[in-house]
Order: C-alpha cells, then structure tokens, then sequence
C-alpha cells in the first residue's frame, strides 16, 4: 500500500505570505517605478516605515512561539525618490545582482502587481531565497536586515524601515531550518515537540497598506508504532501470515476527517510465540487518530484481542498494540505468506517470499 501524505487544511502546511504591494499610479517616465499616491517626495532615502506580520490562525501562531519562529526580513531592493523625474525608483542589493534581469522585469516601468505575476514573484522569491538563505550549496548566506520574534498573539511589527522589496522567512533558526522540497522548492521549518511548520519565503512590499498575511502549514511528524502479535498456538503446515492495516486520519473540530498516512504489514509466524514489527514513520498529533486492525487472520486461526486498536503515542513519540490468535477449533488449514493490496473491490493478495513488510512502494 502507498504512504499517503496531506497537509493540515490541504495538507503542505505552506507558508504563503500575501504579496501587499501599494499600486503607482500617474504617468512613469523611461524605466522608473511611479510616485504612489498620497507620497511625498523627500530627497535620498525614503522615511522609516512599519511592517505587520500576522499570522492567521492563532493555534498555529502559539504553536510557532512555542516552538521559538523569528520573523526575518532582507532587504532586496532599496526605494529612492527621484526628483529629476518625480518619482520612486528601486535600486537591488549588489548581493542580488544575479537576479537584475528578473528584477526589472517585475519592477520597470512600474511595480508589477496584477494577479497574472504571482508566479512571477514567487520564482523571484525562490530565488531571492537562495541567495540569502543558509540552503545546502550557498556558503555565503546574507544577514538579515530585522529580526521578530513570533508572539503568541501572532502578530509582528517591524519598525523603522527603509521602503524598498524584502524577503520573508519564518524559521526556528536552528542548523537545518533551510531545506529544499521533492519539488526543488526552498522552504523554511519551525520544529516544535509535536508539530513541524513549513513555509515558503515570499516578497513583500514597504510601505504596505495592511498587513502582510502568513498561512503556516504544518507537517506532522512522525512516531515509532510497534505492532505485537502473539500467537498461543499454533498449526503445523503451512506458515501462518497475519495481516494489519495502519490508518492515520486528522480530524478537524467540525468531526471532518481525511487519511494521511495508511500502510499495510504481515507478520509470518512458523511457530508459536510472540513476533513485532516496527513503523517509524507514523504521524502523531492531537488532531490525528491512528488505528490499527488485523485485516487477515488466515483460515486456521481466530482473533482473542481486539481486530481495531487505537494508537496513543507517549510524549517521546513511541506507541505499541498488541494482537493474541490462537488456533481456531475443528479448522486446521494452512496459510501462505501474502503480498496484500488494497483496491475498489478490496483486499487482495498474491503469494510471495517471506517478508515483514507488505506495503508497496
């Protein structure tokens, strides 16, 4: 059976910060950004400003301040007034010169912020990201222009900010907080005891009208699940083969459910006694429920335990069920060891080698 992996609320937990660009208007003259409305021209460097960083859900924001998220900032691009043509104008960092082409392609002859370039600043995110993020492969990761961090309330303010394009990061700033996933995409963690919170890095804008909105999503992770099986007694012939069906579901407070994870295992017994198996690789958080049933007995045995356990993890992340057979009266046929799928129609199995782990790739 293949793993399934979701993430909470679509499941892949992604941190997507909402790009909160303030649009130019009035005429733009050669390939400078316009004034913005309201803005008064000022020589050399804008004013300070302040930046909002909230995060939505106010689980996740106690969650991420327990578990220690910062809030960082890097200055891409600069903003400057221009007088000679009356208007702002963006200077990128030298550090990101490499990223120029991209660069002018979002900001000339004005900022881009229609809908159709969402993907484009997302690449230039990405980008922007390998540059200033400790990512295996760049030894010369930038300092961060401000550093949060993350309250429980779940709202950050940045104080005293030159205008200009900063890049978004929520991390825990511990080695490895900077990975890249199956996609070839550059996201950041936050680990805390139970959950691991993923984002991606995105742009911002300063000065912003509102604030910058963080969705966090969250990785479940995972426990060790030991399977006991004891068989009293025992059939001489054919090996025994037992089957267990592993189904992790989480469940939001409305009662509504999904799987996440669901696996499928044999243990083959030639005798009687007591055999386990172990599985590494099974989520546990409070909103998941993992349970185990014995989906196949083989003909010549019967159940004494429950066939449906619920898994309870301990707070290392370790959990263990157990599952007695013995040999069922008046019936003495055989069982051979099984591959087990599971399809529409239901369970299905072909005869194999001896193995202890029936789940497909």
């Amino acid at each position: 059976m293949k793993k399934t992996w979701r993430s909470l609320a679509a499941l892949l937990l992604v941190c997507a910060l909402v790009l909160s660009v303030p649009a130019p208007t009035g005429p733009a003259h050669g390939s400078t950004p316009t004034a913005q409305p309201g803005a008064t021209p000022a020589p050399g460097r804008d004013a300070p400003y302040t930046l909002a960083v909230g995060l939505g859900s106010a689980e996740d924001a106690a969650g991420m301040a327990v578990a220690g998220a910062e809030v960082e900032l890097y200055q891409v691009a600069a903003r400057h007034w221009d007088a000679e043509h009356s208007a702002y104008v963006y200077e990128l960092d030298p550090a990101y010169a490499e990223l120029t082409e991209a660069f002018n392609a979002l900001t000339q002859p004005e900022l881009h912020v229609d809908e159709g370039d969402a993907k484009a600043w997302d690449a230039f995110a990405q980008a922007a990201a390998g540059i200033a993020l400790p990512v295996t492969g760049n030894e010369t990761p930038q300092t961060c222009t401000a550093r949060e961090a993350m309250p429980t309330a779940g709202t950050v303010r940045f104080e005293d900010l030159e205008a200009g394009l900063y890049l978004v990061a929520v991390h825990d700033g511990n080695p490895g907080y900077a990975v890249t996933t199956y996609d070839k995409r550059i996201a950041t963690r936050t680990r805390g005891a139970e959950t691991t919170y993923t984002c991606f890095p995105q742009m911002a804008a300063v000065p912003s009208p509102e604030e910058i909105g963080i969705k966090a999503a969250r990785e479940l992770v995972p426990g060790t699940l030991t399977i006991n099986k004891t068989l009293e007694s025992y059939v001489p012939g054919q090996p025994g083969t037992f089957v267990f069906q592993i189904e992790a579901r989480l469940e939001d407070e409305d009662g509504n459910g999904w799987t996440v994870y669901s696996d499928v295992v044999t243990l083959t017994f030639t005798g009687s006694g007591t055999q386990s198996v172990e599985l590494t690789d099974v989520p546990r958080d409070e909103d998941v429920v993992v349970t185990v049933t014995e989906v196949y007995t083989g003909a010549s045995y019967a159940l004494t335990s429950a066939r449906e356990q619920t898994v309870v993890f301990d707070a290392e992340g370790n959990a263990a069920v157990s599952f007695t057979n013995t040999a069922a009266d008046g019936n003495r046929g055989g069982a051979v060891n099984n591959h087990f799928t599971k399809n529409a129609d239901g369970w299905a199995w072909t005869p194999e080698p001896d193995v202890t782990r029936g789940a497909g790739a």
